[in-house]
């Protein structure tokens, strides 16, 4: 869907209004272009509403920026939590979707005569679980007892939140990825893991869409093998062992 309807006066939308007083601008930024990530991937073959980006994406889309307390990832996930206690969006299932969005919507806005019809379906659908003071129909009953159950669930989000862990600002995992290396390597060897990560995202300017996926791939490899390396003594002076750097001046990688 290439464009949908903006209020003028949204910014007096009481939900609105709580949250930039909770999070000034970088809420109501975040909040439309959810708004437009949702709309750009909705056609034919996806009415569903559902937000696919993640907030790491967000967080780049926009510039946040984060603070000495919290990255930028993280504002955004704090942001989007807010968004979801005010009922601007919902979660259902593990994904944050925007039925709202139908309010915006309406078979004028395309020529395809199936896109109208799955509009307006999706309109009555929608309409028809908002009547409280009736007999709901089974799937609208279905829909708002899975709808409680997952807010009941205060960790459901942040298996999915991506963070930075010990001071490296660079590296973003989930808590079970952080905690998976914890158990099988141990803190301290988790700290050279995700420094040597960080530093080399920090001087490549390099994005993974996993950094876990880049710890498996590249850079266990890369500690194991500088161990052996220093394991073994200097290449250049013969003193063993060093860890990085030798006393003669000689850096794991340098040229003899």
């Amino acid at each position: 869907m290439l464009w949908f309807k903006h209020d003028s006066d949204a910014s007096t939308d009481a939900k609105l209004k709580k949250l930039i007083i909770r999070h000034g601008t970088d809420g109501y930024a975040i909040y439309f272009h959810c708004l437009e990530l949702i709309m750009s991937d909705v056609s034919e073959k996806n009415i569903t509403f559902v937000l696919e980006h993640d907030s790491e994406i967000i967080a780049d889309n926009l510039k946040i920026r984060g603070d000495l307390n919290v990255s930028a990832i993280e504002k955004v996930e704090q942001i989007m939590i807010t968004i979801i206690d005010l009922g601007l969006f919902e979660r259902v299932d593990n994904h944050i979707r925007c039925l709202q969005l139908l309010k915006r919507m309406d078979v004028s806005m395309t020529s395809s005569p199936t896109f109208r019809r799955l509009i307006q379906q999706a309109k009555d659908t929608h309409i028809s679980c908002q009547h409280h003071d009736t007999v709901m129909i089974p799937s609208c009953q279905t829909r708002q007892e899975k709808t409680r159950k997952e807010k009941n669930k205060e960790d459901a989000l942040k298996l999915q939140v991506k963070i930075s862990y010990d001071g490296f600002r660079n590296v973003f995992l989930t808590e079970k990825e952080y905690q998976t290396l914890i158990t099988d390597y141990g803190h301290t060897n988790t700290l050279k893991i995700l420094n040597c990560l960080d530093s080399y995202k920090e001087s490549s300017g390099k994005k993974y869409k996993s950094d876990m996926g880049a710890i498996r791939s590249w850079v266990l490899d890369k500690l194991k093998l500088q161990k052996r390396q220093s394991a073994a003594g200097c290449p250049k002076c013969g003193l063993a062992p060093f860890v990085v750097v030798c006393k003669c001046g000689y850096a794991q990688g340098d040229e003899l």
